[in-house]
């Protein structure tokens, strides 16, 4: 789509709302790693910690919380995706249409529920 198509309107919108939150979202995946990776090297080289966590369920409560951010991610990102594809394209998005599902955050969150269920029951 030509951007003379567009009212200055969506383009404020694109520009100041939907593009940076977009944005955001993709470099939150990766403070999600950092800090699933953060958390799990500093309990296998912290022998004291380990033997600590053994007798918590602080493991437990950390994986939830590091599995709801990886879920918010996902649907803050399908949701600021789906606004941009509705401006850009003026049609309504049906959620039955698979090529417009964004599969690279899909993929993030099955990798990243991999790495933090793994990684829990390893150290259970």
């Amino acid at each position: 789509m030509c951007n003379d198509e567009l009212t200055q309107k969506d383009k404020v919108i694109l520009d100041g709302r939907v593009y940076p939150a977009i944005q955001a979202c993709v470099s939150n995946r990766y403070k999600i790693v950092l800090g699933i990776f953060a958390y799990y090297s500093f309990i296998s080289t912290s022998e004291n910690f380990y033997e600590k966590l053994k007798c918590t369920n602080i493991n437990l409560y950390v994986s939830f919380i590091f599995t709801f951010f990886v879920l918010h991610n996902l649907v803050n990102y399908w949701l600021n995706n789906r606004d941009e594809l509705k401006i850009e394209t003026k049609s309504e998005i049906k959620w039955t249409d698979l090529k417009k599902w964004p599969w690279m955050e899909i993929g993030f969150v099955i990798v990243a529920s991999l790495l933090i269920w793994g990684g829990y029951f390893f150290v259970k």
